[in-house]
């Protein structure tokens, strides 16, 4: 156990990746609470605190992408897939495997500047001359979600293929055990 603390390669990928891991996981704990304490502030405070979020948000995207690159979640996925190996296997060559931390972060970036937008409009903060900016940029923040949303969906049927086409092939020792009777 201690050797794990110490950053130590597990099944799942090098001391490396699960040093990273470790190292989002805790940065990740201040900016969820900030995130989950700002929604039960008013609009207009909620609008600033998510104006202020977005720094720390930004940074932890950056940092789930550097934890992307150590190509943990594949090695994780392969090493630990023992319940249904060839689904883990797909799952692991799809793209959001290379991106899963990086595209959860990116992604709540995301819906904070959409959330910010919103409360602008409910604010009555825009003049009529900056919605067309607005709406632009609403559109694009919901695209670049549409997008990682895809990326996840598709790779989550690959897997699902792939674990139905394993569940439908015939376990070998269950056949052995049929041919000899037992």
């Amino acid at each position: 156990v201690d050797a794990h603390r110490e950053g130590a390669p597990d099944a799942g990928g090098s001391a490396e990746g699960t040093l990273a891991l470790r190292e989002f996981l805790i940065d990740s704990v201040r900016p969820v609470e900030l995130l989950v304490r700002a929604y039960v502030a008013n609009r207009s405070r909620l609008r600033r605190k998510l104006r202020r979020l977005l720094t720390e948000w930004t940074g932890l995207a950056e940092r789930g992408e550097g934890l992307d690159s150590t190509g943990f979640t594949r090695a994780h996925l392969v090493a630990h897939g023992a319940d249904n190996r060839a689904a883990s296997e797909v799952l692991a060559l799809t793209p959001w495997a290379g991106c899963a931390f990086g595209s959860w972060a990116a992604a709540m970036v995301a819906r904070i500047q959409l959330s910010h937008l919103t409360l602008g409009f409910n604010l009555e903060l825009y003049l009529p001359h900056e919605l067309c900016m607005v709406y632009w940029y609403a559109e694009y923040l919901m695209q670049n979600l549409r997008d990682r949303l895809q990326v996840a969906e598709e790779s989550l049927a690959q897997e699902a293929a792939a674990g139905r086409s394993f569940a439908a092939q015939p376990d070998p020792q269950q056949e052995a055990k049929k041919e000899s009777g037992g």
